[in-house]
């Protein structure tokens, strides 16, 4: 990663160049990339606008959360959950686990930074991702592969219900829902029957609340275990054997024997069936913990959908009012892709790819989706193997072999002396003395040019410090990194070892180093730059 920067008025701005995916989002989707990637030797940055990761865990999620699947669908690639784990960890369990994650991996997000676009660059092929944070400082990563990791959860959804800002008592979403212990003795309306809702529902009733769910479309409620087995386990293990159809109706079927005909409560099914809805419509069916046993008791009551809200009050459409003292809205989440990725082509409206499972995970140009699968975990997990793999296989090839060319004075003039096949470079294998000798090559070129700018065409920092020796009069033997073909990376790395920083444009004058466009402008403004070029011999040119 090579880092340069700038200050335009009082906003400090950095462009970054990253030798490899930039990855958005460092929720279990992002992290479980980046140790995929950490494997397959693949650089990479990840890009979190909340100051933690997994946010949406840590932080808009209620206490007594627990997985609603058996840890092993849960696991994240390379790294089971530990034996003193119960079945179904619970969220704190959860969280630990994440955090030991990126630690294993060695995975450090750039946290407090917002995407606020992403855009590929079609003249320079390069994507160019812009973020901005709390401090108002700015950052530009510019990479050739982009993963999106932001997941089908990165913003809350709020229903415009009519007189809703009227209503006058709390209204909070699930994801600022805690515990239900402030609420006891007070009557509150949780507006959706999805996981959340029930659970809301029924976190609010052991703690002495009164909820009322409201339920205005169909849901399809499912044990969580079946003869002891965990239901989705069952549900995977017959649709090795039988037709998605067929899982369905058995599914149903034990599900009536074990929880009753839940239209007897006010609940509604689907006419299509649970594993089908999922995977044409993404709806998931409610896994049962508790919340229907609440509802038969009358413990928790539910529902038809909402007329209106007025002050303290609420209307049903059946034309029912209740007094209600609070309301929590468990309306769900949605994707956020559309508000800063600038690309219509793999991504629709919604947020999510076009593309149907299998082939939704990969776009053009370096484009990659994961955790977009509607397969919770197991899909994140199965995405980050494919992705990484992907991404890592030119890259492995590329570092492994190296076109036999030579260099003119180190420049941009590049000659290739192997035959040509099919119209590509003959590659051979890399000696084991490439690494040393493009270090000395580095070093003399150096060492014997007074005045030496490793730069790359379309950084504006770069432009800035030629245009400045212009102007001086200097003319520096400028080295484009990003016309040398595969040497570029190469020499890239050989100057962060040298120099210990991550800077392009990277300047030189008098074999010492200078650094990059601030440091040489801030030495020109001192009056310090022009001594300097002195000392070195750097000759004037006519202009």
């Amino acid at each position: 990663m090579f880092t340069f920067s700038s200050e335009q008025g009082s906003v400090p701005r950095r462009c970054v160049w990253v030798n490899g995916p930039v990855i958005v989002g460092a929720g279990p989707s992002g992290l479980a990339m980046g140790a995929c990637l950490r494997e397959q030797g693949v650089p990479f940055v990840v890009i979190e606008r909340s100051d933690c990761i997994a946010s949406l865990w840590q932080k808009r999620t209620y206490d007594r959360l627990k997985l609603h699947l058996p840890k092993k669908f849960c696991q994240l690639p390379k790294f089971p959950f530990p034996n003193h784990y119960p079945e179904y960890p619970t969220k704190r369990q959860f969280i630990e686990y994440l955090e030991l994650y990126a630690k294993t991996f060695d995975i450090n997000p750039q946290f407090n930074e917002c995407v606020q676009s992403a855009k590929y660059d079609e003249t320079c092929r390069v994507w160019r991702v812009k973020t901005g944070s709390p401090n108002g400082s700015e950052v530009e990563y510019i990479c050739q592969w982009l993963v999106v990791a932001t997941g089908e959860n990165a913003e809350r959804v709020v229903p415009d219900i009519e007189g809703l800002k009227d209503f006058g008592g709390e209204v909070i979403h699930a994801c600022d829902y805690k515990s239900g212990e402030k609420y006891q003795g007070k009557k509150v309306v949780v507006v959706g029957c999805g996981n959340s809702g029930m659970e809301v529902s029924l976190d609010l009733s052991n703690h002495g609340a009164q909820p009322s769910m409201v339920c205005r479309s169909s849901v399809h409620v499912l044990p969580r275990e079946i003869f002891g087995k965990s239901t989705f386990e069952l549900a995977m293990f017959m649709m090795t054997w039988l037709p998605i159809w067929l899982v369905d109706k058995i599914l149903l079927i034990l599900t009536w024997f074990i929880l009753g005909n839940i239209e007897n409560y006010g609940l509604k099914r689907p006419s299509i069936g649970p594993l089908t809805l999922k995977n044409t419509q993404g709806k998931t069916p409610v896994l049962d913990i508790g919340a229907l046993e609440k509802i038969r008791s009358g413990k928790v009551q539910v529902v038809p959908g909402i007329n209106k809200f007025s002050c303290g009050t609420v209307e049903l459409v059946n034309g029912e009012k209740l007094e209600v003292d609070s309301v929590v809205l468990a309306t769900g989440y949605c994707s956020n892709v559309p508000y800063w990725l600038q690309e219509t082509d793999f991504f629709s409206k919604n947020g999510f790819p076009k593309a149907q499972f299998p082939n939704n995970w990969k776009g053009k140009s370096g484009l990659y989706a994961i955790g977009f699968t509607r397969r919770g975990l197991a899909g994140v997990s199965a995405d980050a193997i494919k992705i990484a793999q992907d991404i890592g296989k030119p890259i492995s090839n590329y570092n492994s072999i190296v076109p036999s060319i030579k260099f003119h004075i180190f420049g941009s003039r590049i000659e290739n002396n192997g035959p040509r096949k099919t119209g590509r470079i003959q590659i051979r294998a890399m000696s084991g003395s490439f690494g040393s000798r493009l270090v000395d090559s580095v070093k003399k070129t150096i060492t014997e040019n007074p005045v030496v700018v490793y730069s790359k065409t379309w950084c504006s920092y770069s432009t800035e410090v030629k245009v400045l020796f212009k102007r001086l009069g200097v003319d520096p033997l400028v080295i484009e990194l990003d016309e040398m073909g595969p040497q570029g990376p190469q020499v890239q790395k050989v100057l962060e070892r040298l120099t210990g920083q991550h800077t392009v444009p990277n300047v030189f004058i008098g074999a010492r180093h200078i650094g990059g466009c601030t440091d040489t402008i801030k030495l020109y403004r001192k009056g310090e730059l022009e001594s300097l070029l002195s000392e070195a011999n750097a000759g004037k040119t006519e202009s």
